[in-house]
């Protein structure tokens, strides 16, 4: 059996290139992609405006349906099993491979598409930046990135739930993985590290007789919406709103995730 372990960027890989196929759809339904879209274009400058940046373009859906729109879109993953998808399934975006944690990847961003007119991140993408130093070095470069009066729409992943849960899994589905028959689970166990709320994800492959081929253990950081906001606030964005998804359905005690749409503060020199 072979077993992958991490909690850095440097670890997912692994994990999405097994995922890539199907991540979509293990994240999203088509009602809450029409959602999606129809939020981010209420938010986002109109056609024409500038570069819309995506963070964690994953297939490159959204990306691509707003290129089609007519904005002009670069989408950025860590994936190459994510964006080799997104090439060939949904051309029109600029694509670029680039780890939201380096201060490299922001560097190429900005001299491939800037001046950015906007930007957006969903599926939790924040909340794979499990480091406290990688998520706050990645609001601090998006702040960097955006003129002043430029909006952000972010989702992230909140603590409530997975907190009250404790630990849970899904049951084994069948999947064909490496043009095999094989099967797949997921478990999800919360933790907390120096009073900070983590989620380690376990997904397990066996083959269909039963027996274990593989595990994929990944740990993602969740927020207190609160918290997360004052941390933006910090690296430069003004809190607009914070709905509990596209809906722009108010927060609840239950809300598994949290959609925070800021905007680029103006410069104080």
């Amino acid at each position: 059996m072979r077993e992958s372990r991490g909690q850095s960027t440097k670890a997912l890989p692994a994990l999405y290139r097994h995922l890539a196929q199907d991540y979509f759809q293990l994240e999203r339904r088509a009602a809450q992609l029409e959602r999606d879209l129809q939020c981010l274009q209420a938010q986002l400058p109109a056609p024409g405006a500038g570069t819309i940046l995506e963070l964690g373009c994953g297939p490159g859906v959204h990306a691509a349906t707003l290129s089609a729109q007519g904005w002009k879109v670069l989408a950025v993953d860590l994936s190459a099993e994510m964006l080799q998808i997104a090439r060939q399934d949904h051309p029109g975006p600029s694509y670029l491979q680039g780890d939201l944690a380096a201060p490299e990847a922001w560097s190429t961003m900005r001299a491939m598409a800037a001046p950015f007119s906007g930007a957006f991140s969903l599926f939790g993408v924040w909340n794979y930046l499990a480091e406290e130093q990688a998520w706050q070095l990645a609001l601090r470069e998006l702040a960097f990135s955006l003129p002043a009066g430029a909006p952000a729409i972010l989702e992230i992943w909140l603590a409530g739930p997975y907190r009250r849960l404790g630990r849970t899994s899904t049951e084994w589905t069948s999947i064909v993985r490496d043009n095999q028959a094989q099967q797949r689970r997921r478990e999800l166990i919360y933790h907390e590290r120096d009073g900070r709320p983590y989620l380690e994800l376990i997904h397990s492959y066996r083959s269909t007789g039963g027996a274990l081929l593989e595990q994929d253990r990944h740990w993602m950081r969740l927020f207190e919406p609160q918290a997360f906001a004052e941390a933006a606030r910090g690296a430069g964005f003004v809190i607009e709103q914070i709905f509990q998804d596209s809906t722009n359905a108010p927060l609840s005690p239950a809300s598994g995730g949290a959609w925070l749409c800021l905007r680029r503060a103006a410069s104080e020199c």
